[in-house]
């Protein structure tokens, strides 16, 4: 049976027609998924909330007995923009194979890894579990896990008289590399108020900018500091960049040349490590701020925009064992961040790993190779085999 003509890539298909771009609903493809899964005997339960006036929904799902042990498949329904990137030479929406690859936005990044479970779980005789069985599907993963931050603490009660699993497997894209840890990440805005004049006189006004120049320096400086001091642990899991440090990701002040800017935006960023306080150095960079520039409110605010967080590493040795032997990878650390981290947050186990290259997400001219493509169902299928039906 060539590619084309199996369940496989009719799920995969659909899944990617569905725009799910995360500032949109995804309402269809939640829909779509769950249909499936009430086909194939799960019970379904679908998560609602409103992100900004935009419907959103999640998916959990579950079957087998009502016991411990069991596993929490999960992969995130929502993609990054494709309109206006440049780069597409492809129908972002239809997936297509070309040359031993298969393009599509969330072929890699990850609508992939959820056919590869619907496609598993139908070859499956799901009668045979002797252990439950849970899918997590989730929304607004690509804006800073909030869809997992607002379903992880509402599992107990979705699921009933299922015991939550106290492992997961999160299918992102990983080569089938073993990603036992990973950096969470915190985003804060910093705006700066002046005072409006004229350019011809700038001592009866505060320009806004060369207040932010100031911020600007305050986080050089901490960042001078941060690259000579890191942790043993941190320079062996993380040994490209084991390190704290501020990013300036974004500037915006000023209207004229002959103004006086009243006004200063920035936004930064930095990334924190498995069992790091993660808002320490907010704290102590906002209280720096205050002490050796500007405390009054009417001329900075600096407010916490985001936080999603660090996973620690996975302790649990029988799923370390079983993805090892099905992959022959071992653990690796990452520096971005997944749903993990919330579901570690909760105390459930997790490793990150599943078909496609991380290297493809969010590119124009997304693709999973075909090898891939084709090897994750059997991963899937193999894993569900050997924790919940030996």
């Amino acid at each position: 049976m060539g590619i084309k003509n199996d369940f496989l890539w009719d799920l995969s298909e659909k899944l990617i027609s569905f725009d799910t771009v995360s500032f949109k609903s995804n309402s269809q493809a939640s829909s779509y998924i769950a249909d499936i899964l009430q086909d194939l005997g799960f019970k379904t339960h679908i998560d609602h909330y409103s992100d900004h006036g935009v419907k959103k929904e999640q998916v959990v799902a579950w079957i087998g007995p009502e016991v411990s042990g069991g596993l929490i498949l999960s992969g995130h329904m929502d993609t990054v923009p494709f309109e206006n990137q440049s780069g597409w030479s492809k129908d972002a929406l239809k997936l297509t194979l070309e040359n031993d690859k298969i393009y599509g936005r969330g072929t890699c990044d990850m609508k992939i890894f959820i056919a590869h479970c619907l496609a598993a779980f139908k070859e499956l005789n799901l009668e045979n579990l002797k252990k439950p069985l849970v899918c997590v599907f989730t929304s607004d993963e690509e804006v800073g896990c909030l869809g997992a931050n607002k379903l992880t603490p509402k599992l107990e009660r979705i699921l009933g008289e299922i015991p939550v699993p106290k492992r997961a497997v999160v299918g992102e894209p990983t080569e089938f590399k073993m990603i036992h840890s990973h950096k969470g990440v915190v985003q804060f805005d910093v705006t700066l108020r002046g005072i409006a004049g004229h350019s011809s006189r700038p001592d009866l006004g505060r320009n806004a900018i060369e207040m932010a120049r100031q911020v600007i320096q305050l986080s050089e400086t901490f960042n001078q500091k941060f690259s000579m001091t890191s942790t043993s642990e941190n320079r062996e899991d993380f040994p490209e960049f084991p390190y704290n440090h501020f990013h300036l990701a974004y500037i915006n002040g000023g209207q004229a040349a002959n103004m006086i800017p009243n006004e200063c935006h920035l936004k930064f960023s930095y990334r924190t490590f498995p069992n790091d306080d993660p808002l320490r150095l907010f704290f102590e960079f906002k209280q720096a701020i205050e002490q050796k520039l500007y405390s009054d409110e009417e001329y900075i605010q600096i407010k916490l925009n985001r936080m999603t967080k660090a996973m620690p590493k996975c302790s649990d040795h029988e799923l370390e064992n079983v993805l090892s032997a099905l992959t022959g990878s071992h653990n690796h650390s990452v520096a971005y961040a997944t749903d993990g981290g919330e579901f570690a947050s909760h105390g459930i186990q997790t490793y990150i790993c599943g078909a496609g290259s991380i290297q493809q997400a969010h590119m124009p001219d997304e693709f999973i190779e075909v090898e891939q493509y084709e090897r994750g169902k059997e991963f899937v299928t193999d894993i569900i085999q050997k924790l919940l039906m030996a």
